[in-house]
């Protein structure tokens, strides 16, 4: 095979990947696209829930939870969530250290050790639930 076919079949190969390349980067900006769509209506719902929340963060030492109660810690960049057990101890969600590690577990800990130092208030979410006519069980 003479040089110049050679130089054709390689530089025809080149154009398909770059395609297939392209194709690629199109879908996962469409993708992202998508994600930071979703991510915003649904950011959107959660400042507004928490906008309805009459409750202001306080000090942990400020907080009078009953058993049941939602808690929202308020962390630098997110909402903590805890749900109050009774003699100062939530149940919350705790992952590792590892932000890539999707491994989540339940654990309980007291809610002073939850906060970190953070503020922290009871958020039941009862507008959101009326809006959606969801009603409270009674925990007795």
């Amino acid at each position: 095979m003479s040089d110049k076919n050679e130089h054709k079949r390689r530089s025809g190969s080149g154009l398909g990947i770059a395609i297939g390349v392209a194709g690629v980067a199109a879908g996962v900006a469409a993708a992202v696209w998508e994600y930071k769509k979703e991510k915003s209506e649904m950011d959107g719902q959660l400042i507004q829930m928490r906008e309805e929340c009459a409750n202001p963060f306080v000090s942990v030492y400020n907080v009078n939870p009953m058993v049941g109660d939602l808690i929202e810690i308020q962390r630098k960049n997110y909402s903590h969530w805890a749900v109050y057990v009774g003699n100062g101890f939530v149940i919350h969600l705790n992952s590792n250290e590892n932000i890539f590690d999707t491994e989540v577990k339940y654990t309980v800990n007291s809610l002073t050790d939850v906060v970190e130092g953070c503020e922290c208030r009871v958020n039941n979410l009862e507008t959101a639930a009326k809006s959606k006519n969801l009603v409270a069980l009674d925990v007795d």
